[in-house]
């Protein structure tokens, strides 16, 4: 997809030739954490060489990967490298060959624990090609090489596609799972309320990582991308990969004793890091809901809301602490502890209004099952809710001077607190509903599975 959207006319000849070329392979920089001056080496530099009279420029590339897919028979890799010279008038993606003259080094295949049938090494690169290379091709200014295209600007939607695949990935891990204890068959009305979570959390990550991906195919589509549909892409696509790691893969570990459940579980810990950690997704929500149009998407949201009031009252209360933090300061980079906290918030509501939304197109087709994920969305809003309404209460009272927040302050903050609250009104008979609704189908699989003397 990347030599797709940027490459020249030859280079989408070349290498989009699936016969000749049939698999790539993308080197990123990420230096592992606490890398230190290893990060150096492994960040990849090119610089302009003395070419033959006649010839065109050349290149001297050297490149270190860490953990690259694909690399053990990639027939070409996309190198992203910074510039190393002067001559060289920015960073660019060079495309690399087996047969280039130089270190062509795929490394060794690495051994995890997470994806054990995935092919990784740790691949070295040094060098020398000619500047047609550069993808995108390049001009020539005052004797300067100058990349068309940038490694940031060749990378981001490739990025931007596969944040939710990954994120679907995972959600896909945490529904397999609750099939494995609906398998083992469940003890207890207790044991059915326990999974009520798991399952909403892992179908409303399915739902975002859904909704992101279509979004991203709409923006592709786009000959004139509509207003707002880049940053809501993005938004989107971060919270899903944030959500699916960070808060529904977490049910899984409880299971951890049913068998494959714990590769599963080591799996989407390898997925947290893909394409940037949770650390990564956050900084992006957070930057997104400081910017200056974040309050009207959030509006537009809270005006989607359903009917149900959970979601909308829990949109409300966060829209308005963001208010409260931008007043007072809070909201700059120097506050990730609330900062952090309210993305964690956003991607929580961002689930459960996807999980809504596939709950009205059930609804809409008549699905016989539309019951049952009524109450999950029901569920899950309330769950989400609830979060926004602890990290608000933590936001208003523990960042503030020390006389803490102003009476008008408090009096809105409680009244926003007390529409949540009172949207909780029949949660617990929804999750009683859907616990009954798993209890007795893993009772019926069990009477299924036993042999008919034992019936």
């Amino acid at each position: 997809s990347v030599v797709r959207d940027f490459g020249t006319p030859e280079q989408r000849a070349r290498y989009l030739d699936r016969g000749r070329y049939p698999h790539a392979a993308l080197c990123l920089t990420e230096p592992p954490p606490g890398a230190g001056v290893d990060a150096l080496t492994l960040t990849g530099r090119a610089r302009l060489v003395e070419a033959p009279p006649g010839a065109g420029p050349l290149l001297d590339v050297e490149k270190r990967g860490r953990l690259i897919s694909h690399m053990e028979f990639a027939d070409f890799v996309l190198l992203a490298v910074d510039s190393g010279d002067p001559r060289l008038a920015g960073g660019c993606v060079i495309v690399a060959e087996p047969g280039d003259e130089g270190l062509f080094d795929r490394g060794l295949p690495v051994r995890t624990l997470g994806h054990r049938l995935s092919s990784v090494t740790s691949p070295a690169f040094r060098l020398r090609v000619p500047a047609s290379r550069i993808l995108g091709g390049y001009t020539l200014e005052d004797g300067r090489v100058a990349p068309r295209v940038g490694y940031r600007q060749a990378l981001e939607p490739a990025l931007r596609r596969c944040r939710p695949v990954v994120a679907l990935m995972t959600a896909g891990k945490i529904l397999a799972t609750m099939e494995s204890v609906l398998a083992q068959g469940l003890p207890d009305l207790a044991a059915a309320l326990r999974l009520v979570d798991a399952w909403a959390d892992a179908e409303a990550a399915a739902a975002l990582a859904l909704e992101a991906a279509r979004m991203s195919d709409r923006l592709d589509a786009a000959t004139a991308s509509p207003a707002g549909l880049s940053a809501e892409v993005a938004v989107t696509g971060a919270a899903a990969r944030l959500f699916a790691t960070a808060h529904a893969a977490q049910h899984m570990a409880q299971y951890a004793r049913l068998p494959d459940v714990l590769g599963r579980l080591m799996d989407a810990q390898v997925e947290a890091v893909y394409l940037g950690a949770e650390s990564v997704q956050r900084r992006h929500l957070a930057a997104s809901m400081a910017a200056p149009d974040f309050p009207s998407r959030l509006a537009a949201w809270v005006a989607e809301a359903p009917e149900q009031g959970t979601l909308r009252a829990g949109l409300a209360l966060l829209g308005w602490t963001l208010e409260f933090l931008r007043r007072a300061g809070l909201l700059t980079d120097a506050r990730q502890g609330a900062r952090f906290a309210l993305a964690d918030a956003l991607c929580r509501l961002l689930a459960a209004r996807a999980l809504a939304a596939g709950v009205r197109t059930l609804r809409a087709a008549g699905s016989r099952y539309v019951g049952f994920f009524t109450d999950l969305s029901v569920a899950e809003s309330a769950a989400a809710a609830s979060a926004v309404a602890q990290v608000s209460t933590t936001a208003i009272f523990g960042y503030p001077g020390p006389d803490g927040p102003a009476e008008e302050d408090l009096r809105s903050f409680s009244r926003l607190r007390g529409a949540v609250d009172a949207s909780l009104v029949g949660v617990p008979a929804a999750r009683l509903r859907v616990a009954a609704f798993l209890l007795a189908a893993s009772r019926k699989r069990e009477s299924a599975q036993s042999p008919k003397g034992e019936r």
